[in-house]
């Protein structure tokens, strides 16, 4: 159950940066994923902008 939140709130993230762009955290946490702050969602994009880098390296 709580890997499928997980997956949920991800999918609102990319949601989110497709529509308010990157860099935008105060809008994509206030409007997409309203259980994090834009500092949390922050963090989550710091990771999985560094995972997409490892990814395409290899």
């Amino acid at each position: 159950m709580l890997i499928e939140f997980f997956k949920i709130w991800h999918r609102r993230f990319l949601m989110g940066l497709e529509k308010y762009g990157k860099g935008d955290w105060r809008n994509i946490s206030k409007k997409m994923v309203i259980s994090r702050t834009p500092t949390q969602v922050a963090s989550h994009a710091q990771k999985y902008y560094q995972s997409q880098d490892f990814r395409r390296q290899r």
